[in-house]
C-alpha cells in the first residue's frame, strides 16, 4: 500500500482552512485555478513512506506504538508557497505553536522508520498543511497575491494534537483517497 504518517485535523481547523482555500481559489494562477485539496483530505504530514508491504506495515505499526505523543497546541499562522525558491507548486498553511513537541514527535517517527529500513528524510522538517497544488508551475511573483487574499484569515484557531495516524493513500482519477490504517494515541 502507498502510505504516510500524519496528524488528522479536527473539524474546527479544517473549517478554517476550507475558508482559506476559498480565498486561494479566487486568485488567478497562470490562467488556471489551483487544484484545491478536498477538505476531508487536509492533514499534517509527519512522514511520507511510499509503498509499504504488508509485512512492513505490521512491523511499522508495532514500532510506532512505542512513540510518545506529548499533547501540544498548534495553529495555522500564515500562507506559504513551496518550494521556497523558483516556481510555486504547492500552496500551504504554516503551523505555529508547540513546534518543539511536534519536531520531537517527527524525530521519534523517523527513528522508528529508519530502524525498519525506510529512507530518512534529509531536509529539515517544515510543519505545513497542503491546501492547493498548482496544475502548472506558478510564478513566484504571485505569492504576494496569495498572501494578500488570505491575510485576514490568520492566525487560525488553536487545535490540540494528542495522536497521529498511519494513512493509506489510494490514487484515483479524481484525486487521492485516504484511509486511516492505525491510530496512535498519546499515553493516558
Amino acid at each position: 500500500m502507498r502510505a504516510f504518517i500524519a496528524i488528522a485535523l479536527a473539524q474546527r481547523p479544517r473549517e478554517h482552512l476550507r475558508e482559506v482555500q476559498k480565498a486561494i481559489s479566487l486568485v488567478p494562477l497562470s490562467g488556471s485555478s489551483p487544484s484545491i485539496v478536498p477538505p476531508e483530505n487536509l492533514h499534517l504530514t509527519l512522514k511520507f513512506l511510499g509503498e509499504v508491504s504488508p509485512m512492513q506495515t505490521d512491523d511499522l505499526i508495532a514500532s510506532l506504538r512505542g512513540v510518545t505523543v506529548l499533547p501540544m497546541a498548534m495553529h495555522a499562522e500564515g500562507l506559504d508557497c513551496l518550494p521556497p525558491r523558483g516556481r510555486i507548486r504547492v500552496v500551504a498553511a504554516n503551523l505555529a505553536g508547540e513546534v518543539g513537541h511536534l519536531i520531537a514527535l517527527v524525530d521519534q517517527i523517523e527513528q522508528c522508520c529508519r530502524q525498519l529500513g525506510f529512507v530518512t528524510e534529509e531536509r529539515p522538517y517544515r510543519p505545513h498543511i497542503t491546501l492547493a497544488r498548482a496544475r502548472s508551475d506558478v510564478k513566484r511573483s504571485l505569492q504576494e497575491d496569495l498572501q494578500t487574499a488570505t491575510a485576514s484569515a490568520w492566525p487560525g484557531p488553536d487545535f490540540q494534537i494528542t495522536d497521529f495516524v498511519l494513512m493509506q493513500s489510494t490514487l484515483k482519477a479524481g484525486g487521492a483517497e485516504y484511509r486511516v490504517v492505525e491510530l496512535f494515541p498519546s499515553p493516558k
